[in-house]
């Protein structure tokens, strides 16, 4: 039936949990690969473009890197609370999510093997994000966390 495009539509009760591609499926996309390149970042110890969203990570990342840690953030789950948009080409999306984190000692490179020394969370943080349209993409320009993680 799949072969021939004859399937049968999902059962309603997956409705609670399955979601279509909507109005804010672009938004979405652009903060969950936001979300990716702070996974990436901490992992790898990327330093981050001046100007970027990310540049706030600076002083975590040149933190971690003197003390010859990586840090791995898994995130958990994410909901999105709201989608508001303030032009054509500016929005503001809302999240709570939800992360767990490993700490790790490197000798060499970082994320490349290492001693575990600590874990936290699962932890949840709220999120407002501006987003900004960039020739056909929306861009994460800048979070802003109502809490943060907590400590180590």
């Amino acid at each position: 039936m799949l072969d021939e495009g004859e399937a049968p539509p999902p059962p309603q009760w997956t409705a609670s949990f399955l979601a279509s591609e909507g109005e804010y499926s672009e938004l979405s996309a652009a903060v969950l690969r936001f979300q990716r390149q702070v996974t990436s970042t901490l992992w790898f110890l990327d330093t981050p473009r001046p100007g970027s969203a990310l540049e706030p990570l600076s002083a975590e990342v040149e933190g971690l890197r003197a003390e010859k840690r990586y840090q791995g953030r898994q995130l958990v789950g994410a909901e999105f609370r709201s989608f508001d948009f303030r032009a054509d080409d500016r929005a503001v999306v809302t999240v709570r999510e939800t992360w767990q984190d490993s700490l790790y000692q490197f000798s060499e490179y970082p994320g490349d093997g290492g001693e575990l020394i600590a874990r936290r969370g699962p932890f949840t943080l709220d999120a407002t994000y501006t987003l900004e349209r960039r020739d056909s993409t929306w861009e994460v320009t800048g979070v802003v966390y109502a809490n943060e993680p907590p400590a180590w």
